[in-house]
């Protein structure tokens, strides 16, 4: 039924199914469960227009991964242990499949797939992204602090293209894998982005991004959780407003037309700083 849908017909439908499949993996043994996603990943090489459609569940039957006590638990995991110590984390994997096998499984099968697809993908596409940084969590914290870079480039560097479209799905890729990641990676991803905007139009960009992400999570007082990556935000604002960002000569031709350079988000960043 979901995917006999039409495109652009059907959501509620859509939603439906995608809200049933997630919620019956949530009591699926491990077996179940992992066939279930491999089924996934193998309905997008039959059907790649539905490829959007089955990222969402894929992301749904991921945020209904139920074998371990607590995701938080991965990060214990040391690099030479993972069968001792994964038969510790999860205790609620069928009794016939070990931690280990779960882990290998995240790790070698399911997110290459994903990396594959974002691979492949010549567009933000920020459901790839959500689905990578699901599997990652899932694992042991290296994992994770190994792959997340490649991932925040990626999107950071879409946000240099011309195309308005293209810089805006970048933006909001962004907010959310903050959003999964959490308020204490978002100095990461600052420094990112200052690696990757450096130059000219790009500045502007910078400035006005940084004003995107923060208005997403900055709506109510936080109480001093940006502390620690403060002065580079500051250092952001102060160099959008201060800074000299024509370094070249066709700088203002191409930001005459860019959205990010019409109105400067800078000091609506720092209204945003303050109240928070």
């Amino acid at each position: 039924m979901l995917l006999e849908e039409h495109e652009g017909k059907g959501e509620h439908v859509k939603n439906v199914c995608i809200e049933a499949l997630a919620s019956i993996s949530s009591h699926m043994e491990w077996n179940s469960y992992y066939s279930l996603l491999m089924r996934c990943f193998n309905e997008m090489i039959k059907n790649p227009n539905k490829q959007k459609l089955l990222l969402r569940l894929i992301c749904s039957i991921l945020d209904q991964f139920h074998f371990s006590d607590a995701k938080d638990s991965l990060d214990n995991v040391s690099n030479k242990g993972t069968t001792d110590s994964g038969m510790s984390i999860l205790r609620r994997c069928s009794s016939s499949v070990s931690a280990n096998e779960i882990q290998t499984c995240l790790q070698k099968v399911v997110l290459p797939k994903i990396h594959k697809l974002l691979s492949d993908s010549e567009k933000v596409n920020a459901n790839i992204n959500l689905a990578a940084l699901r599997v990652l969590r899932l694992l042991p914290g290296d994992v994770m602090d190994s792959q997340l870079p490649s991932i925040v480039h990626r999107i950071s560097n879409f946000l240099k293209n011309r195309l308005e479209s293209i810089r805006e799905e970048a933006r909001s890729a962004l907010a959310a894998c903050l959003k999964e990641l959490g308020l204490e990676y978002l100095h990461f991803i600052v420094k990112v982005l200052r690696s990757t905007l450096k130059r000219g139009y790009e500045l502007h960009v910078l400035g006005y991004t940084l004003n995107f992400i923060l208005s997403k999570f900055l709506v109510t007082p936080i109480s001093g959780k940006l502390d620690y990556c403060l002065e580079d935000l500051l250092y952001i604002v102060q160099n959008d407003i201060l800074g000299d960002v024509a370094e070249e000569k066709d700088v203002e031709k191409i930001a005459s037309k860019m959205k990010e350079t019409k109105k400067q988000k800078s000091f609506e960043t720092l209204r945003l700083l303050l109240k928070a």
